[in-house]
């Protein structure tokens, strides 16, 4: 509450943001481990100001926020275009809320101070507006127009409730459809002040437009025993041998290593988190597809790989003739060139259980970058 006023947060998810690319949403897509929409989302519900978070949101994508979240924010399903999934979000907030916040869930670089000037400047009959100065010489095809003048629009922006449904409601009368809520309380007569806004409260709309967190580096290791009875497996590749790797799946020592360095470069935990021994739907499972599951959540995540180095460890069987064959497997799983994959063979000189043919193992160590 501030001020005696209890205020309100509608962030608006539901729309298509396809331009990402990706095949999901931008807003429902991973940054830093979040969905897009889940930072914003976060930063409101630190404000000691806001009193009550919605997240309008495409029901084929709500799953994706879920766990995320304190179980008090609300989520409300959305409309056909913006303006319609706003206004069910202001109209699903608690009868008492004297102000609203209405922020685009592709915006997570929100900050609680442009939230708090927002707040601060709050009046019943304006809209209040943050904004940015442009950089850049802005022209139409007549010529050249005053920089001093324009401004760049970003949100969240907010209103008094009341006067803000109204001019929602004099919209849908008129068929007029608004890039804003300032846009659409001005069509009510009302004002708008503006604040200073954040060049970082940046629109996400293509994958540039992501803050870069730079390279990502993972390391992963797995070691299995030689058995008799059992096919060798290594890469997706079956090696002619009289032993194979033991283990729950096809134990395929190459595959294990480089999804555990995969998800480490992620921050996402390891293989026994994601297909655990204890599921019997992994027995006997074959690893190649489970990689090619890792490739998703690295796809998800607008992550490909830059770089894989893997050293194997056996001392039998030769491996040396199967090196490009597994290197054309694990490019295929993975979605990227051979050239970015380095596979060394190596043995242990007869020291310890792989040096007495006992088992196999191998180390992977991945870089990976944004696409």
């Amino acid at each position: 509450m501030y001020n005696n006023k209890r205020i309100g947060a509608v962030i608006a998810a539901a729309g298509a943001g396809l331009r990402m690319g990706g095949g999901i949403p931008k807003q429902y897509m991973d940054i830093k481990g979040k969905p897009m929409v889940v930072h914003s989302a976060l930063t409101f519900l630190e404000s000691p100001y806001i009193d009550t978070v919605i997240i309008v949101v495409d029901d084929n994508y709500d799953k994706r926020i879920l766990g995320y979240l304190p179980d008090d924010v609300i989520l409300v399903l959305g409309g056909t275009i913006r303006q319609d999934s706003v206004y069910n979000g202001i109209r699903a907030l608690p009868l008492d809320t004297d102000y609203v916040l209405v922020h685009d869930g592709a915006r997570p670089y929100i900050s609680l101070e442009v939230i708090n000037r927002v707040i601060e400047n709050l009046k019943e009959d304006v809209c209040v507006v943050p904004c940015i100065k442009p950089k850049d010489t802005v022209r139409t095809k007549e010529g050249t127009l005053d920089r001093n003048s324009l401004y760049l629009v970003q949100t969240p922006q907010g209103a008094y409730v009341e006067s803000l449904l109204k001019a929602y409601e004099k919209a849908f009368d008129e068929d007029y459809e608004g890039t804003d809520e300032a846009s659409l309380m001005e069509n009510n007569g009302f004002g708008a002040v503006i604040v200073e806004g954040d060049e970082k409260n940046l629109k996400v709309t293509f994958p540039s437009d992501i803050t870069p967190c730079g390279e990502r580096a993972g390391i992963g290791y797995d070691l299995h025993k030689l058995v008799r009875g059992r096919d060798l497996i290594l890469a997706g590749v079956k090696i002619p041998y009289e032993k194979g790797l033991m283990g729950h799946s096809d134990a395929d020592v190459v595959a294990h290593a480089v999804m555990d360095s995969l998800l480490g470069a992620m921050a996402l935990k390891d293989i026994g988190e994601h297909f655990p021994d204890s599921d019997d739907k992994y027995k006997d499972a074959v690893s190649l597809e489970l990689l090619l599951k890792v490739t998703e959540l690295m796809e998800e995540r607008l992550l490909k790989v830059l770089n894989l180095d893997i050293v194997i460890l056996a001392e039998k069987p030769k491996l040396s003739p199967f090196r490009e064959a597994m290197k054309d497997n694990l490019a295929q799983a993975l979605k990227t060139d051979r050239e970015n994959i380095n596979i060394k063979l190596s043995t242990m000189e007869g020291i310890g259980l792989i040096g007495r043919e006992e088992g196999i193992a191998c180390e992977a160590v991945c870089l990976l970058c944004k696409k």
